[in-house]
């Protein structure tokens, strides 16, 4: 069985990227007050521990880590999501 490496560069690249897309989406999260700390805690640790594994150089692993931690900022922000949703209506139907 061939086991083929993805160019060390572009995984590099979108590794890094994934890295400071979701930090930036920690740091959005953390502005919300409203939130269970333990959830944004639990991203930021994700992220930290990707840094890691990119700089000893596990690639793979820091992908995995960052996707993991991206599908959790994305569960967040569909909690976020459909509670503003909710919040809005509540406001627009007391006006009418």
């Amino acid at each position: 069985m061939t086991v083929i490496m993805p160019n060390k560069n572009k995984m590099k690249t979108k590794v890094l990227a994934s890295i400071v897309i979701f930090g930036m989406a920690v740091m959005v999260l953390s502005s919300c007050s409203k939130l269970p700390q333990g959830e944004i805690d639990a991203v930021e640790i994700s992220i930290n521990e990707t840094s890691t594994l990119f700089e000893s150089g596990e690639y793979i692993a820091t992908l995995d880590k960052a996707n993991a931690a991206r599908e959790k900022a994305m569960s967040i922000n569909e909690e976020l999501t459909g509670v503003i949703a909710k919040y809005k209506s509540n406001v627009q139907s007391r006006r009418s």
